[in-house]
């Protein structure tokens, strides 16, 4: 289990991942609607944006299912059902956004399937910016801290673990995903919370075959 763990900082950690995750997906799918991908480019594109989906309905799965529903009595001021509704919304995109990827997977009308794509990863922006705003505001280290002890921020963190790893499947895939897409110094600290044999063995070494095609979208490690 991660030791004295700051819930807010994490939720930070985790929302910039997605956020730059997000922006990179932006970026390659607007290039992509005049510019055809090698195909070993389209390949990590693609596994990119699978990562990306599963990863983000996993973080809101704990969030609808565990974090609010844990804080909800201690910090009342939130506005849970405003923020599980926004959630609703984005897996109704996600789903779109699936859809146009599963169209870019097949290489045929890879223009088309690009602005779809485009279309609704912008459209996803506009809600998630003012969204994580909110939670970051709302659940913020000094508001959780002042109202959770120590011990209860760890286990609770321990119970996000446990639904990431039930979740986050195939892990050779999401984890990279999730660690390349923050900067070295937030990485370090990130990975703390998860096994040495994982980050020091698993990802760079053994699994490294499995998500190499992701490489050009991810951060420098």
């Amino acid at each position: 289990m991660a030791q004295n763990v700051d819930i807010a900082a994490d939720l930070e950690r985790v929302h910039g991942a997605i956020t730059r995750a997000l922006e990179v997906s932006v970026e390659n799918s607007a290039k992509f609607i005049n510019k055809t991908p090698a195909d070993i480019e389209l390949q990590g594109f693609t596994m990119f944006l699978d990562c990306f989906i599963t990863f983000l309905e996993g973080h809101h799965e704990i969030e609808d299912n565990i974090a609010f529903p844990f804080f909800k009595d201690k910090l009342p001021e939130t506005p849970y059902e405003k923020l599980k509704a926004e959630h609703r919304e984005m897996v109704s995109i996600l789903k779109q956004i699936d859809e146009a990827n599963q169209h870019l997977k097949e290489a045929e009308n890879i223009g088309t399937a690009a602005r779809a794509l485009n279309k609704h990863l912008t459209q996803l922006q506009k809600i998630w910016y003012p969204h994580i705003e909110s939670e970051e505001t709302h659940l913020c280290g000094e508001c959780i801290c002042s109202v959770v002890p120590q011990i209860d921020q760890d286990k609770l963190v321990a119970r996000f673990g446990d639904h990431s790893r039930q979740h986050s499947k195939p892990a050779q895939l999401v984890l990279p995903f999730v660690l390349y897409n923050m900067p070295p110094e937030v990485r370090s600290i990130f990975a703390k919370g998860i096994p040495w044999i994982v980050t020091g063995l698993l990802i760079p070494y053994i699994w490294k075959s499995k998500w190499r095609p992701m490489k050009p979208y991810f951060l420098p490690h």
